[in-house]
């Protein structure tokens, strides 16, 4: 979206355009964000109506600004409203909750570990019963990994 405070901008061909003026003096450099000819500004003129939409056009940065101070301000009091609801039975229970779920998660992470284990041991089981030189490397390679994945 266009920065700045959107216009109403009568043009020196006779046009119309919505945008951000840039200076004092007229006719003043401007950045359009809405460009109506001549032809059709003539028409825009004549028109309550339409002369009423493009100032509700013109406005729209500016009721954006104001919807973005409503919003802080909702979200300033929701959170002060928060924190006068905490107590500390509340706030034991978010504890309690965050450890259960911290628990639950190391346990996940011993289990996939344990899990690792047993498909490295199975590998070493398979590769232990041939006789090959191949096997013996591949389960020297295997039981430092299997010793750092249990620590």
């Amino acid at each position: 979206m266009t920065e700045g405070k959107w216009e109403i901008i009568d043009t020196p061909g006779g046009g119309i355009d919505v945008g951000v003026k840039h200076g004092r003096h007229e006719p003043c450099a401007h950045q359009p964000v809405i460009t109506f000819t001549q032809r059709l500004a003539n028409i825009v003129r004549k028109s309550e109506r339409d002369m009423a939409d493009l100032r509700a056009i013109a406005a729209v940065p500016e009721l954006i600004s104001e919807v973005r101070t409503c919003y802080a301000i909702i979200d300033k009091l929701s959170y002060r409203n928060h924190l006068e609801g905490l107590t500390t039975s509340s706030v034991a229970e978010e504890l309690k909750e965050l450890s259960i779920r911290y628990t639950a998660l190391t346990a996940q992470v011993k289990l996939d570990r344990i899990q690792r284990n047993r498909d490295i041991e199975e590998v070493i089981d398979c590769l232990d019963g041939v006789d090959s030189v191949f096997g013996e490397e591949v389960i020297g390679m295997l039981r430092p990994l299997l010793r750092s994945v249990s620590e």
